[in-house]
């Protein structure tokens, strides 16, 4: 099988002061949760029903919602289409975007100068696929949106094969590096 084919590569985002912040917020909001809860039973009759419904109230809470502190990106080229996911826990897959990559308008590495001509656009969003900021190796894909005429870019840890797919099925606007 071509190697230009199907490509897929799992990129899991890295914690961040600001995300390490969301997780300390998350546990301080289960404990003010079940603080209140604790203030409603003692201000009733102590009912270990409602102890009950405190308890499986906040393991819910914590269930279905601390997956989303676990981020992964998934990238996949299929037959030059690029698709991009968010993973939440392994559990929770959601598309974010995709888009054939004969129709970027830009590939190029994310430098000060390709993130400046970007801007010029008028972006409807832009995707942050990235483990983090940090990676030395980040590329991004300008994509027109034919229904809007708008943009949306698309930032991704690129590797050696990545950057092979680009160039086979976008040479004329994929950058040389």
């Amino acid at each position: 099988m071509n190697d230009t084919q199907f490509y897929e590569k799992v990129v899991k985002k890295k914690s961040t002061p600001s995300r390490v912040l969301a997780k300390v917020l998350a546990v301080v909001g289960y404990i003010g949760f079940d603080l209140l809860w604790l203030l409603g039973i003692l201000r009733t009759e102590l009912n270990f029903g409602l102890i009950a419904l405190a308890i499986i109230s906040t393991v819910l809470l914590v269930i279905f919602t601390w997956r989303f502190f676990k981020l992964e990106y998934e990238y996949s080229f299929v037959s030059g289409e690029l698709t991009v996911s968010k993973i939440y826990a392994n559990r929770l897959r959601r598309n974010v975007f995709s888009g054939d990559i004969k129709d970027a308008r830009l590939i190029a590495p994310a430098t000060d100068e390709n993130i400046a001509r970007v801007e010029h656009y008028d972006l409807e969003k832009s995707i942050h696929a990235i483990s983090s900021p940090d990676f030395d190796n980040i590329w991004l894909c300008l994509f027109e949106l034919k229904e809007s005429q708008k943009y949306i870019c698309v930032y991704l840890d690129a590797d050696e094969r990545s950057l092979r797919i680009f160039k086979h099925y976008n040479p004329h606007s994929t950058q040389r590096i």
